[in-house]
């Protein structure tokens, strides 16, 4: 099945349907130089609609706007049985956990579309609070002009508020929004791909959630390739 998108003045994009993969296509950066203003203000516009429609069905499985932060919690929420409050706006954390050693700790949920080394980390949190860091691809941090960042999970972090504040302070870095956390820091606390970590274990059932929002070159080694 193919969709074919048009807009005036360009050439059409064929647009690939696979079942499982979804819609995949050639760049389109070969012909967007060719475009006047007009043209690229229409195709974004065409493009939009068909992402709100995708973010509409998002919001009705998940009964949560289609956002890179409350998706990360919808999926942490069903993958390691925390409980959300209900209101996104509470101060300090995002929801507790509800089983297992880390039962009744406040939680601070992050999505972050590419590993690179940055957590925003609060400066008023619980002293019990914890960190749980979904994260895409690891890249340095660097400008993202140009650059795609598609909602993947190639790791699960767990950080512990005290151990980690002291281990930011130690390196003279400044606690805050996009915190540089020492890699090291981050290895010692990966418990995806793993077996989890003493707070949080990792079960067979977690692992496979979280698998299904691998990167496909991460599926194909685990699962083997998608036909």
């Amino acid at each position: 099945m193919a969709l074919v998108h048009q807009a005036t003045g360009w050439q059409a994009h064929v647009l690939e349907f696979h079942p499982v993969r979804g819609i995949q296509g050639a760049s389109l950066l070969p012909m967007v130089g060719a475009l006047s203003d007009d043209d690229k203000l229409s195709a974004l516009a065409g493009l939009l609609r068909r992402r709100n429609h995708l973010d509409y069905s998002i919001t009705q499985l998940t009964n949560r706007p289609a956002q890179t932060g409350h998706l990360g919690e919808y999926i942490a929420s069903r993958v390691f049985h925390i409980r959300l409050h209900s209101s996104a706006t509470h101060p300090g954390s995002d929801g507790v956990f509800t089983i297992g050693p880390l039962e009744g700790r406040p939680v601070n949920i992050k999505w972050y579309a590419c590993d690179e080394g940055l957590l925003d980390v609060s400066t008023a949190g619980p002293a019990d609070l914890v960190y749980l860091v979904v994260a895409g691809p690891r890249r340095d941090a660097i400008s993202s002009l140009g650059t795609h960042r598609p909602l993947l999970i190639s790791a699960v972090y767990l950080f512990d508020h005290g151990p980690l504040t002291a281990a930011i302070s130690q390196h003279g870095a400044r606690l805050g929004v996009a915190t540089s956390v020492p890699r090291g820091v981050w290895e010692a606390a990966q418990i995806y791909p793993g077996g989890g970590s003493g707070m949080l274990p990792l079960t067979d059932e977690a692992a496979r959630r979280l698998a299904l929002f691998a990167p496909e070159s991460e599926k194909a080694t685990t699962e083997g390739s998608i036909p």
